[in-house]
């Protein structure tokens, strides 16, 4: 596995989540050697990951796909995993995921999994108020900004 992309449609009842598709690349550094799995929303933004994704990721729904998405990469479904928020960052909680707790991971080189979801359902009308809300708050912050600059916005 050096690095491919799978296109997926893989729905599970009751989920709220759908995959679109799956890319997986070796290592670019030590993790401890684990294979992880990271899930991103289809077109997030690095500030919707920053200031929303990251801290409310509905993994108990991910748990719910993800024998499906190990199984597409040829990994054991059985395999024991845990939820990480610092899977891809000791130091923060920029990119959490799954950790697969089996070493040897029945391949040759230690691979990162990245599954680009769908939200649906409830879960999409969240994430579409959570969205809203933070273009929001940029807006506020940039008038506040100018405000405090003394900035007067100019009208054309």
């Amino acid at each position: 596995m050096k690095g491919n992309e799978i296109k997926a449609q893989i729905k599970v009842a009751g989920c709220m989540v759908e995959v679109t598709s799956i890319k997986t690349r070796a290592f670019s550094r030590d993790l401890g050697k684990q294979t992880r799995v990271y899930f991103w929303p289809e077109k997030e933004t690095v500030l919707e990951n920053f200031f929303i994704g990251r801290h409310s990721r509905p993994y108990v729904e991910f748990r719910k796909v993800l024998p499906l998405v190990l199984a597409a990469v040829r990994l054991s479904s059985s395999q024991k995993t845990r939820w990480s928020s610092k899977a891809g960052c000791s130091m923060c909680p920029c990119s959490p995921g799954f950790v697969l707790e089996d070493r040897s991971n029945a391949v040759d080189i230690p691979t990162n999994i990245h599954v680009y979801y769908r939200p649906l359902g409830e879960l999409a009308e969240q994430s579409k108020e959570a969205k809203a809300s933070l273009k929001q708050a940029r807006t506020g912050r940039v008038a506040d900004l100018r405000e405090r600059i003394g900035l007067e916005e100019t009208k054309s």
